[in-house]
């Protein structure tokens, strides 16, 4: 675990960045069932093409929360990419702050979040 992960500091971003109403776009069931136990609300699986979840998406912001393993890094500049060809905004802050633990899977983000909180 990084030393600059700080759990507050995580759940004030994730707060902020609720408050924008994005489009969450996450890998599987497991995952979203994790963002909704945190407080995210709209959130969508990559159950269908990619192509077609850019066009779910249309002028929203988004973020991308796939998992940090290499599939999930494949999907998530595949998925930029398509953002960015469309002009669509990205909120990567909560994808960069996750950077700073050692958390690979987002279906275990909740869980994760909640050891930190109780520790405190």
């Amino acid at each position: 675990m990084g030393r600059d992960f700080d759990v507050q500091e995580f759940l004030d971003l994730c707060e902020k960045v609720q408050s924008k109403n994005p489009l969450i776009v996450v890998e599987g069931k497991n995952d979203k069932k994790a963002l909704k136990n945190l407080g995210f609300l709209d959130i969508i699986t990559l159950a269908t093409p990619l192509y077609k979840i850019i066009e779910i998406i249309g002028e929203r912001e988004v973020v991308i929360l796939t998992d940090f393993d290499s599939k999930g890094i494949e999907l998530y500049k595949k998925i930029k990419s398509g953002c960015s060809q469309r002009g669509i905004k990205i909120d990567n802050s909560i994808r960069f702050y996750l950077r700073k633990s050692d958390l690979i899977h987002i279906e275990g983000l909740d869980s994760f979040i909640s050891r930190l909180v109780t520790r405190k």
